[in-house]
């Protein structure tokens, strides 16, 4: 008796796992969502020359004065206005007697700034204050939603209901009815920004379509997610 047992439960252990494993569906669904921008970013120059180092970040910082007020006449906030990057290149004179080294003229100062204009509506007088500031370079950079970050979300959401949808219409036609999902994967497209974990390629299609190229007028930011979902079929 013993000896029968054990050999049914070897047989049992030895049937194939799919004899156990349960029905699925796997589907795609593909949703985006989109928002209009309400602020933008400008960048800008500043450039200055003194003979010395010091005298250099001095009038930059002259300078600089003279643009957070040329800015803040339009509205925009001292705290959205930054300073980038800088560069400090010396200048010399190259007409020296033959066999002696150029002589240092000074200091040629190169600073870059970005400021964020919170109503789109005042970005032509922005650039205005900017430029009559003596900024050079001024143009508009990017433009943003501070309603962007929820995007990803309502795409992935939008998403996820086209792949139960699909699902749902499958698991009847195989005579079921659908049943919790088993694993979902996210893959993610942007467009006037960026959502979720992005590969290069995503990023700098990103960069591309979020930078406006100098236009006045501001596109729409959107966020578009296509999900692959698996789901069990009772």
């Amino acid at each position: 008796m013993r000896t029968l047992q054990n050999t049914l439960l070897l047989a049992a252990l030895l049937l194939p796992l799919a004899a156990f494993s349960q029905r699925t569906i796997t589907v795609t669904g593909g949703s985006s969502a989109k928002i209009n921008p309400d602020y933008v970013t400008i960048s800008m120059t500043i450039t200055v020359q003194d003979i010395s180092v010091v005298g250099s970040f001095a009038k930059n910082d002259e300078f600089e004065a003279r643009l957070r007020s040329a800015l803040g006449t339009v509205g925009v906030q001292n705290s959205d206005i930054e300073m980038r990057t800088f560069a400090l290149n010396p200048t010399y004179d190259y007409s020296q007697p033959a066999g002696m080294s150029p002589k240092l003229t000074g200091y040629h100062y190169i600073g870059s700034y970005a400021a964020k204009v919170r109503k789109i509506a005042n970005l032509a007088r922005a650039l205005d204050a900017a430029s009559g500031s003596g900024a050079t370079n001024v143009s508009v950079e990017s433009y943003g939603s501070t309603g962007a970050d929820v995007l990803e979300k309502e795409a992935m959401k939008g998403a996820l209901a086209e792949a139960k949808d699909k699902a749902s219409y499958l698991a009847k036609q195989m005579g079921g009815t659908l049943g919790e999902i088993v694993s979902i994967s996210d893959h993610v497209a942007t467009g006037g920004g960026g959502g979720g974990a992005m590969n290069e390629q995503e990023r700098e299609e990103q960069e591309r379509r979020g930078r406006s190229g100098g236009r006045i007028n501001p596109e729409e930011i959107s966020r578009s997610s296509t999900l692959t979902v698996t789901f069990i079929v009772k």
